[in-house]
């Protein structure tokens, strides 16, 4: 007496697949029946299927006997899009030992620095039974605040809190306090001294200081 093949099935924890026991060839074996039994196991279950009969055939096609085979899957979430940080200024990275930094940024006080740009999270999925799979949260970046720095009212941007100059190191972006003075001096040009370092940021022809100073152009 040939009996019907015995449907194996077992339905991931979290819901979101039902596997197959790929069962050893016989003579008794017919897709048809192994596929009747799946479509009423998944109504008994209330589970959202069955899937596409050809679809089976397919995979069971390439199978392994005795291999745990998925032939119905929920729908996963889709991954978020990670926050991001957008410099708006050319900030220059701190040189450190014999390096040779290659320019300087001189900014004033409330000059924008770095704005963050929001991550999106991913829309949610399904599983078998239609309940929603929540997306994963987007990962935020730190705003790289450092001394004379501060984030805007907006909360996504960093200001500097002072005239400087901009450095990045350790991850951060410092304003270290400097007078600035914007273009180029003439021929004699005079500054008076001043107890900051003196940002130039034109070129300089002569300049005679009243007293020692340290400048940076």
């Amino acid at each position: 007496m040939v009996t019907k093949p015995v449907l194996v099935l077992r339905l991931l924890p979290d819901d979101s697949a039902l596997q197959l026991l790929v069962p050893r060839q016989s003579p008794g074996l017919s897709v048809r029946d192994l596929y009747a039994q799946l479509c009423v196991e998944c109504d008994r279950i209330g589970l959202a299927g069955p899937p596409p009969f050809m679809s089976v055939v397919s995979a069971l096609e390439t199978a392994t006997p005795g291999e745990w085979l998925s032939v119905l899957a929920g729908f996963p979430p889709t991954p978020p899009t990670n926050g991001s940080l957008e410099m708006l200024v050319d900030v220059p990275v701190a040189a450190t030992g014999d390096a040779y930094r290659l320019h300087r940024m001189a900014v004033k006080a409330g000059t924008p620095l770095v704005r963050r740009r929001p991550g999106r999270a991913g829309r949610p999925g399904n599983d078998l039974r239609l309940g929603p799979i929540p997306p994963s949260l987007p990962r935020e970046p730190q705003m790289p605040a450092g001394q004379n720095t501060r984030i805007g009212a907006d909360h996504v941007t960093l200001l500097a809190t002072c005239d400087g100059e901009a450095v990045f190191r350790h991850l951060r972006i410092d304003v270290f306090p400097s007078r600035i003075i914007d273009g180029d001096l003439g021929r004699n040009a005079k500054i008076e001294s001043t107890t900051l370092p003196i940002f130039i940021t034109g070129s300089v022809a002569r300049v005679r200081a009243l007293r020692p100073m340290t400048t940076f152009m």
